[in-house]
């Protein structure tokens, strides 16, 4: 419990053990678990300074932090979303090096009403640390097509769009979000040869989250579509889902890359380099970006490489 507040039984047997195997519904459970215990505006601040310094602390350049703003108490969503952009902006005063902007989450379980608000505020705050939004939740539960002509508004408005993507056997849903064509798609672990071969056609960046994959048994190692995404020089970027709930980090990440599935330092770090062309930022700032990163290669002697081997 937390301020003597009784959690519900089977939120509570939830457990949070090192290297656990899960299904995505059990990680729905931690997820509901964090957020019974994260239920006020300078936890929500805390939380965010501690997520940016563990990722600050792992050398990373670029986070993009995401997020379902929800009411908490008396306070509301857009008080939310202000706390976590604040906590945001003192966050880069500490950490300088690491870039961090926020993506607003769609909760697909959760009515469309509440969808509507988040991309109000996406709106409101874009261009203030908010660099998009993104389609989420358990795949099991709610359906892409109610919020579909939503999210084709805010797409011919402009706004940046992520889909988690395929993460159940739905072949339908998979057929009508490749069709929507968002900016980026996430996961793609469920797909069947004729929707894989439409993917790579896309050419949509798929963020690949390889920890959370396995720990919830959606593919194991040998039949990772990592290998299939590199073969096919698939635009892509490395992820970690959430790094708390999966035990991880984006170097752990990399290094599974290596160790798993034997991507060499120059396909890693063209890997990496070439992630930051997805990024939800102005080209400008992906530029700097990408300086910022070959400079810190030259002063580590690593490979500088922009072409994998």
């Amino acid at each position: 419990s937390k301020k003597g507040k009784m959690l519900p039984a089977d939120i509570a047997d939830a457990k949070l053990a090192h290297g656990d195997r899960r299904t995505i519904s059990q990680c729905f459970q931690l997820f509901d678990l964090i957020h019974a215990v994260t239920d006020d505006l300078t936890t929500i601040r805390l939380i965010t300074l501690a997520v940016i310094e563990s990722y600050a602390n792992d050398n990373t350049l670029y986070l993009e932090l995401r997020t379902t703003p929800r009411a908490l108490g008396h306070e509301t969503a857009e008080s939310y979303v202000k706390t976590v952009l604040a906590a945001i902006k003192e966050a880069a005063g500490l950490h300088p090096h690491c870039t961090t902007r926020l993506l607003l989450s769609i909760n697909r379980s959760h009515p469309l009403e509440e969808a509507e608000e988040t991309v109000r505020l996406a709106r409101q705050h874009l261009g203030q640390g908010v660099v998009g939004i993104e389609l989420s939740g358990n795949p099991y539960q709610g359906q892409f097509s109610t919020f579909a002509p939503l999210l084709q508004r805010q797409q011919a408005e402009g706004m940046p769009i992520s889909l988690h993507f395929a993460e159940a056997d739905h072949p339908q849903e998979v057929d009508a979000m490749l069709a929507f064509r968002p900016d980026r798609l996430g996961h793609a672990c469920f797909l069947r040869e004729d929707a894989e071969r439409r993917l790579y056609a896309s050419r949509i960046p798929v963020e690949i989250c390889l920890t959370s994959n396995l720990i919830t048994d959606s593919v194991n190692g040998t039949t990772h579509h990592l290998p299939r995404l590199c073969a096919s020089n698939h635009p892509l970027a490395l992820c970690c889902d959430d790094s708390g709930v999966f035990s991880t980090s984006l170097s752990k990440e990399y290094l599974l890359a290596h160790t798993m599935f034997g991507l060499s330092a120059d396909q890693l770090t063209h890997m990496a380099l070439h992630s930051m062309d997805h990024a939800f930022l102005p080209p400008a700032e992906k530029a700097v970006l990408k300086e910022r990163f070959l400079t810190y290669l030259a002063n580590k002697g690593a490979p500088t490489k922009s072409e994998p081997s």
